[in-house]
C-alpha cells in the first residue's frame, strides 16, 4: 500500500529503513511526551517493518517519505489493553523524526493523506489521536484539519490531548 499525499508518501516501511527508525526513536527515548512507552526494542520494531504496509486488526505502519528520504512515521493503532476501540474507530499515530522537518507543512498533508484514506477506504468511522498539552505545533494541525478536542488525560506521567473526528464531519469538511 502507498498512499500519495500532496508532499508526502506514506509507503511500507523498508527492511533498511531499520536503522533510521530505531535510531530516531531511540534520540527520543527520554521524552515521554514523544515517546511515552520509553526505549524502542529494535526486534519489535524490526517485526513491524515486515508486515508495515498491511492494515491488521486496527493496525498499520507506514513511513512517512519527502522526495525519497524517509522523514517520520505514521499509523494507526490497536485498542490498548485497558480501552475498548468501537469497530470502525482507529487511533492515528504520527512523528517525524528530524526538528528541521517540522514546520514545513509535512505532519499536516501526512495527518489529511492517512485520515481520508482511513474514512474512504478502510472503513474509518471514527479517528481519534492525541499529542502531549504542550505540543501547540501537533494541537494546531489536528485544529486545522477539523478534529475536535476531547479533553485532557494523564498517561505516562504526561498530559494528553485528546482529539477525534468522523467520518461525516471530515467527508463534509474534505469536499466529501
Amino acid at each position: 500500500m502507498v498512499i500519495h499525499g500532496a508532499r508526502v508518501v506514506l509507503r511500507p516501511y523498508r527492511p533498511e529503513d531499520l536503522d533510521v527508525w530505531f535510531d530516531a526513536r531511540m534520540a527520543q527515548a527520554g521524552d515521554r511526551s514523544i515517546s511515552p512507552v520509553g526505549t524502542p526494542d529494535r526486534e519489535r520494531l524490526r517485526a513491524r517493518v515486515e508486515r508495515s504496509g498491511l492494515l491488521y486488526e486496527g493496525w498499520l505502519d507506514l513511513g512517512i517519505e519527502v522526495d525519497g528520504r524517509l522523514v517520520g512515521e505514521i499509523g494507526t493503532y490497536g485498542g490498548e489493553p485497558d480501552r475498548q476501540v468501537t469497530p470502525g474507530t482507529f487511533f492515528l499515530g504520527i512523528g517525524l523524526f528530524d526538528t528541521a522537518d517540522r514546520g514545513r507543512g509535512l505532519g499536516t498533508d501526512a495527518t489529511r493523506t492517512l485520515c481520508d484514506w482511513l474514512f474512504r477506504s478502510a472503513g474509518a468511522v471514527r479517528v481519534e489521536s492525541s499529542t502531549a498539552v504542550t505540543n501547540a505545533p501537533m494541537r494546531g494541525v489536528f485544529e486545522r484539519l477539523g478534529f475536535h478536542f476531547d479533553g485532557v488525560e494523564r498517561r505516562w506521567d504526561v498530559d494528553w490531548a485528546n482529539y477525534s473526528v468522523d467520518r461525516d464531519a471530515w467527508m463534509v469538511d474534505a469536499g466529501g
